[in-house]
């Protein structure tokens, strides 16, 4: 009995460890990621420097296609704030390309879970071309879902009246999920 009590410890004690390991790791990302993006939103001003939206536009997307972050462009001058740009990293972990979301809305990420807190923080960030961050619940193209810890921020392009915000997305689905499981 002691034996079989020491294994089961052991065992927990092991898992444990593993989860706390992974939720540091992804912490590390997430802080990543929020310094990048305090970084891009710092040097957004000086960034681009041009005549018109689409040369601005073509500029963010330049800078943007090398980043391993997933990033997205949405414009917010235009009805229901289509995207208008995608990074080769947001279709690695969203599996929806350029063709599939350009002119629709980010949202299509929630599927069905358009009513989650998160999403209201967003909608208010956007109307007000404010910063905010949040986690949401999303699904893959493929219907697989992830846990999206998602940051949005203005771009000023100084060039043009049309209105832009840029989204960083990073999968959270290994923290969130031990996270959700111990809730229970």
């Amino acid at each position: 009995v002691v034996v079989v009590l020491v294994v089961v410890v052991l065992v927990v004690v092991m898992l444990v460890v593993v989860v706390l390991v992974v939720v540091m790791l992804v912490f590390v990302v997430v802080f990543v990621v929020i310094f990048s993006g305090f970084q891009v939103e710092r040097n957004m001003k000086k960034f681009v420097e041009c005549n018109s939206a689409e040369m601005c536009l073509e500029a963010f997307k330049q800078f943007f296609d090398a980043s391993p972050f997933p990033v997205s462009i949405s414009e917010v001058s235009a009805e229901d704030e289509p995207t208008v740009y995608i990074n080769p990293a947001f279709t690695a972990l969203t599996g929806y390309d350029f063709a599939d979301i350009v002119g629709k809305n980010c949202r299509i990420l929630q599927g069905q879970q358009e009513r989650q807190a998160g999403s209201a923080m967003i909608r208010s960030a956007i109307r007000k071309r404010e910063v905010a961050q949040t986690e949401l619940l999303n699904y893959r193209k493929d219907g697989s879902s992830f846990w999206n810890f998602v940051r949005v921020m203005p771009l000023d392009t100084q060039c043009t009246d049309r209105q832009y915000m840029l989204g960083f997305q990073i999968d959270i689905t290994a923290v969130v999920n031990p996270r959700v499981a111990l809730e229970y």
